[in-house]
């Protein structure tokens, strides 16, 4: 069922309808289909710990919030006046490293290793795929928090009264 829904978002028409959002779905729902991949794993054996250090939950939560990581990235573009161009780069960005941030957890997860062993050498690609996705999220932010809205301006009672 899962799977039919996501192929919906995979269609022309669905991107016809709101381009920027439904591209930061997409890019959602594959490092969701990560975090299906590691439920798996964690089925096959049995626990959510793979060897000495391993903790398979942390590559379920990467991939499952995949769907929250690119659509609202995707909402707060939608919002920004930026060139169309400049805000669908910056999505495309954000949802490559979130997939690649949730696939590469794998790699030191197979290897036993803790994602929290800052000095290990499997685990640090991690955390620099995470600071790079947060300093391209912090960017998407700012020009949300800078937009230019057009306020109205202000009338008084009296003149709108003659």
């Amino acid at each position: 069922m899962y799977i039919w829904l996501m192929l919906q978002f995979f269609t022309a028409r669905s991107y016809q309808i709101n381009p920027l959002l439904v591209l930061g779905i997409r890019y959602g729902l594959l490092a969701s289909m990560l975090g299906f991949a590691s439920g798996l794993w964690m089925a096959v054996v049995q626990s959510r710990y793979f060897g000495e250090h391993g903790n398979i939950l942390d590559v379920h939560f990467l991939g499952f919030h995949g769907l929250q990581a690119a659509p609202v990235l995707a909402l707060l573009l939608g919002k920004c006046t930026a060139a169309v161009v400049r805000r669908h780069r910056l999505l495309h960005a954000a949802g490559l490293l979130w997939f690649a941030l949730a696939a590469y957890a794998f790699v030191p997860t197979y290897l036993g290793r803790s994602l929290f062993t800052w000095s290990d050498p499997w685990v640090l690609p991690v955390y620099v795929l995470l600071a790079v996705w947060a300093a391209v999220a912090i960017g998407v932010l700012v020009m949300f928090m800078r937009r230019r809205t057009a306020l109205p301006e202000k009338t008084s009672l009296a003149a709108t009264a003659s």
